[in-house]
This record gives structure tokens, sequence and C-alpha cells, in this order.
């Protein structure tokens, strides 16, 4: 995974957030959050899961589950256009990472998104897509 962090940075500035999926490899981990491209990359992370957002943010309970739910509907493969829209605007994601274990891999939004382009990708490993906004 390390290796990884290359990539992340050479498409974002030491000052822009990654987005990626808060469940990547939360089944190898010992703590609740996930927070690896970005944390590999040495950037921010848009969101590191639920865990970690409740302990450290200061929203309501209802509102930390719903930027969740959007974060695991998007990289389920399950988003609207507009939740794609959500990630560039709101949250200010700049540099998006796929990879082959999220859902999104297979019914990816961000491929037919006018909010994302792809940047690089390793075949059946990763996709980054940047915000052109």
């Amino acid at each position: 995974m390390p290796t990884y962090g290359p990539r992340v940075r050479r498409h974002a500035a030491p000052d822009e957030r990654i987005g990626s999926n808060p469940l990547f490899l939360a089944d190898s981990v010992r703590w609740p959050v996930n927070i690896s491209w970005a944390l590999f990359a040495n950037r921010r992370s848009c969101f590191a899961g639920w865990n970690l957002a409740r302990a450290y943010v200061s929203l309501r309970e209802a509102e930390i589950d719903r930027i969740n739910a959007l974060f695991e509907r998007v990289f389920a493969g399950e988003a609207q256009p507009q939740d794609v829209q959500e990630l560039a605007r709101r949250y200010d994601c700049r540099v998006v990472v796929v990879s082959a274990r999220d859902g999104a891999w297979s019914r990816d939004p961000f491929a037919t998104s006018t909010y994302y382009r792809l940047v690089e990708e390793s075949e059946s490993k990763w996709r980054i897509y940047r915000v052109v906004y």
C-alpha cells in the first residue's frame, strides 16, 4: 500500500483532500477508521469514516450518519449523479481514488461524471480521478 502514496501525491497538492472508500481495508486494520490513501499520500482525507468523524468533528450524529452513508454509497457503486457533485463541491474532494476492491470499480460514478476526470490508472488495482471544476 505505501507505494500508492507517490501516485496520489503526484495529483494532489499538499493542502488538497483525498476522497476514498472509508471502508477500504477495514478488514485489515484494528481501528474502525480508514485514512489509508490520504495517509500514505501525506494528504488530508475528505472523510475517514463514522468513528473518526464522531470523535473529532462537531456535527450532529445524524449529519455524520448522512455523510457516512454518502461515502459508502458512492464507493459501493450505488451513487446518484448528485452524490459525486456533492463530493466535489461540498466536501472539496479534489482527488478521488477508486480501488478494485470497491463496488464503484465496476459501477464507477466518477467515470461518467462531469466533475472528475481520470488522471491515472493501474489496471485491476486503482483509478485516480481529479476534480475539474
